[in-house]
């Protein structure tokens, strides 16, 4: 978030918009303390699929229940738009709050075509009528910068069963929660700790709430744990950022799914694509059609890596060999249509020949 002339603005950078099909969510922004937005990118509106929709989401903080606080209020009226790689904007739209009017997600309809969207996109938005006098602090900030030792000393509550309610058992061992934090930073945790689980969870060892983890490693879970409670994350190149996106995924956690799937794509190389293609990201979809596309667009120089070498050579190690295959040789030799069918086919035996060689 930047403030200038007494209004504030945050910009978030979409890679490959053009080729969108899910729902992408910016990390959350403040414009005063306490008082955080989320932006939303829908690359298909439903009642107009041909075109895109960007939604402003209100946070609530936990003094505001049916009534927003007055300093949310006094952000509007904000402005939207959506920028190029050139920072031309490309369109641009105001937006009221009335007084008695009611809102949690202010969606701007219609916002841009979908033939329209540039391959990078940048969406944001302008909180332009500030007043300042009203809030507890002169400038807004997307996120305070948090003293390092208070982050020590809230992770340090992850080892620490004194005023927990929530116990979580991973590989043998336990970590700690309030189950207050994991219902606001994650709906699934809501639904679970709120729903009909928690009728049939009995009341163990002094704590509310006994959680088991068995599908990922106690590392992963701490990491993420430590995310909801700081909303820092260090993000490093090894595996484990793979299990990081999993337990993010799983528990929507939307903002720690963001950061992981952004530092997984700035890693793409033409050295590790395609092991990372077969080994983890064919297990969700929004990973597996970007690694899919380097891999068949760079198919020509990838097929004589060591690398991918090696993943033919233990095929037996990758559950998913066969079927990847054979889509990147579809993706690679696709179909011609009838009339050409006829010219190219000793072309296309060939490429199809040297292709299978490999597998």
């Amino acid at each position: 978030m930047e403030e200038c002339g007494g209004s504030c603005y945050y910009e978030f950078e979409i890679l490959k918009a053009h080729e969108l099909s899910k729902v992408v969510y910016t990390p959350r922004f403040e414009t005063s303390p306490n008082i955080f937005w989320q932006l939303c990118f829908k690359p298909i509106s439903v009642n107009s699929p041909d075109y895109c929709t960007l939604i402003l989401i209100a946070i609530r903080n936990q003094n505001e229940g049916n009534k927003f606080d007055q300093a949310r209020r006094n952000a509007f009226p904000f402005k939207v738009y959506l920028k190029g790689i050139d920072n031309n904007i490309i369109k641009e739209k105001t937006r009221f709050i009335y007084e008695n009017e009611t809102f949690n997600r202010i969606s701007i309809r219609k916002i841009i075509k979908r033939v329209s969207v540039p391959e990078t996109l940048k969406i944001g938005i302008g909180f332009n009528k500030i007043q300042f006098s009203q809030l507890v602090s002169q400038s807004p900030f997307p996120k305070r910068e948090i003293p390092k030792d208070l982050i020590t000393l809230w992770i340090d509550e992850l080892t620490n069963p004194s005023g927990a309610d929530t116990r979580i058992t991973v590989d043998g061992q336990y970590l700690y929660s309030k189950s207050s934090i994991l219902k606001k930073r994650s709906d699934y945790f809501q639904t679970m700790l709120d729903g009909p689980w928690k009728e049939n969870n009995s009341n163990k060892d002094g704590f509310k709430y006994n959680i088991e983890i068995t599908d990922f490693s106690y590392s992963s879970v701490f990491q993420m744990l430590s995310f909801l409670y700081t909303d820092q994350i260090q993000l490093s190149n090894n595996d484990s950022i793979w299990d990081l996106y999993g337990i993010a995924n799983k528990y929507l956690i939307t903002e720690l799914e963001e950061q992981v799937k952004g530092k997984i794509f700035r890693g793409i190389n033409q050295t590790t694509c395609a092991e990372n293609l077969f080994k983890h990201a064919w297990k969700w979809s929004i990973l597996k059609d970007e690694f899919m596309k380097y891999v068949v667009q760079n198919f020509h120089t990838i097929r004589n890596t060591n690398e991918f070498k090696m993943i033919i050579k233990n095929k037996n190690d990758y559950p998913m060999f066969h079927q990847l295959n054979t889509e990147i040789l579809l993706a690679y030799v696709p179909e011609e249509p009838e009339i050409k069918r006829e010219t190219s086919e000793v072309n296309n035996n060939n490429n199809n020949n040297e292709i299978m060689q490999l597998v």
